[in-house]
């Protein structure tokens, strides 16, 4: 039922006492903001390694939803930590005053881990951006043009790659590249149709201290090859919304600046 009906049926089963990981990884997938809301609320569901990821990544465009997740006493520490570094401020703040003892600790030692890691560096992706956008015009920048990146360790070019491919920012690629999960990589590779081996050869080669082990890199394989391009295509495009949203307020202070230096105040 939950592989075939509409968003009503979605919404009804995810109310139901002790769903098992079968049936929510299905809802994860197919659901709706609703729907996903009303699955994160069930005290009683269990969830999978994919299951936790997928609605982690429904919560970018979300602050509701990052609310009811981060209240979950069951969500493991690395979703946590993934789910409060997307969060704004305002939401962490109401995140630890909703939490119960057990765990409000918890959500305040990942919230000062995060603010010690600081914003990622600034970065410079011109040059990459130049070649990668060449090869979009020449209709020559596919799975293999991404495979031979990896393969050749030319991450600038491989973020830019996938950034293109997926419509989102440079930096916004760079963030998940070189993030400590893996996991979240998978998204945007399957929006963008890379083959396993060139998702595979990204994993590895990827520029982090911590090298992915082969038991990670089987999860990856399994997980990947069970996301759909639905679900992959959908999460990009609340990443893209998100990110618009982010740059208005932004936008908008440059323009009133240049707004004040052009009648010379």
């Amino acid at each position: 039922m939950a592989s075939s009906k509409g968003q009503d049926h979605l919404l009804a089963i995810s109310a139901r006492d002790n769903l098992p990981e079968a049936v929510t990884d299905v809802i994860v997938d197919r659901g709706q903001t609703k729907v996903i809301r009303r699955l994160a609320k069930n005290a009683t569901a269990r969830f999978s390694e994919a299951g936790y990821s997928g609605m982690v990544a429904h919560s970018e465009s979300d602050d509701e939803l990052v609310e009811i997740l981060g209240l979950r006493l069951d969500l493991p520490v690395k979703f946590l930590r993934d789910l409060l570094r997307r969060a704004k401020d305002a939401v962490r703040t109401r995140l630890l005053a909703l939490a119960p003892p057990a765990l409000q600790e918890e959500i305040r030692r990942v919230i000062e881990d995060i603010v010690r890691e600081g914003p990622p560096s600034g970065r410079d992706f011109r040059v990459a951006e130049e070649l990668v956008r060449l090869m979009m015009e020449l209709k020559e920048l596919d799975d293999a043009a991404v495979y031979g990146f990896a393969e050749s360790k030319k991450f600038d070019e491989v973020m830019v790659s996938l950034a293109v491919l997926n419509d989102v920012p440079a930096e916004m690629m760079a963030r998940l590249i070189e993030g400590p999960r893996s996991d979240l990589i998978l998204i945007p590779c399957r929006s963008a149709r890379l083959n396993w081996p060139t998702v595979e050869s990204i994993l590895r080669n990827r520029p982090v201290k911590l090298k992915i082990d082969e038991q990670t890199l089987a999860v990856a394989e399994r997980d990947y090859r069970k996301l759909s391009m639905e679900t992959a295509q959908r999460t990009v495009r609340f990443w893209q919304l998100h990110n618009r949203i982010e740059k208005q307020p932004h936008d908008a202070q440059s323009g009133a600046a240049r707004a004040r230096g052009d009648a010379g105040l």
